[in-house]
C-alpha cells in the first residue's frame, strides 16, 4: 500500500513594505492597484525580498503619479472649455490668451535651449581629433554621448516641470474665475 507523500511547504512568504499614498482621484478613476503584488522572489534573491518589491512599488507609485497629473490636466482642461464656452466678459477671454502665451514664450524657449544645446555639441564634434588609441576614442564617444543624454534629460525635466505649472496656473486661475462668478 503506497503512502501519500508529506506535504512540505517551500514557498516563500514575501516581507511587506508600505507604499506611498495612492491619489484616490486617479486611483479611482483608472482602477490602480493600491500597493504592490505580492509574489515570492526567486530563489537566488531569498533574504532580499524587500528589494524584490522595490522595482514594482517604484513602477505602480510612477502610474499613481502619472495617472493623477492626467486626470487633473483633463479635469482643468475641461473646466477651461466649459469656462470659456460659458464666458461673456472679454475678460476672461483676454487671461486665456495671456495663459496661451506665455505657455507659447516658454515652450519657445526651451526649443532655443535645445537648439543651443545641439550646436554646441555638434561644434565639440567637429571639433575632435582623430583618436589614436581605443581608449581616447572611447573617452571622446562617450563624453559627446552624455553631453548628449544630458541634453536630452534636462529638455525632459523642464518640459514636465513646465505641464505641471500650467496645470497649477490653469487650477489657480480657475478658482479665481469661480470665485469672481
Amino acid at each position: 500500500m503506497a503512502r501519500a507523500p508529506k506535504s512540505v511547504s517551500n514557498t516563500v512568504t514575501p516581507t511587506a513594505v508600505p507604499s506611498a499614498p495612492a491619489a484616490p482621484v486617479a486611483d479611482e478613476v483608472l482602477n490602480v492597484p493600491a500597493g504592490p503584488r505580492t509574489s515570492a522572489p526567486p530563489a537566488h534573491l531569498h533574504g532580499h525580498a524587500r528589494t524584490w518589491h522595490m522595482p514594482w512599488q517604484r513602477m505602480a507609485h510612477t502610474q499613481r503619479l502619472m495617472a493623477s497629473f492626467m486626470v487633473s490636466g483633463c479635469d482643468n482642461h475641461l473646466k477651461v472649455g466649459t469656462l470659456l464656452a460659458e464666458a461673456s466678459q472679454p475678460e476672461t477671454w483676454r487671461e486665456a490668451l495671456q495663459i496661451q502665451a506665455a505657455i507659447g514664450e516658454r515652450l519657445q524657449q526651451q526649443q532655443q535651449a535645445w537648439t543651443r544645446g545641439i550646436d554646441q555639441i555638434m561644434v565639440e564634434y567637429l571639433q575632435l581629433n582623430q583618436a589614436n588609441t581605443l581608449s581616447k576614442w572611447v573617452e571622446q564617444e562617450y563624453n559627446i554621448g552624455m553631453q548628449l543624454g544630458t541634453l536630452c534629460f534636462n529638455q525632459l525635466v523642464n518640459l514636465t516641470a513646465l505641464a505641471e505649472n500650467i496645470q497649477v496656473d490653469l487650477g489657480y486661475w480657475l478658482s479665481l474665475r469661480e470665485q469672481g462668478a
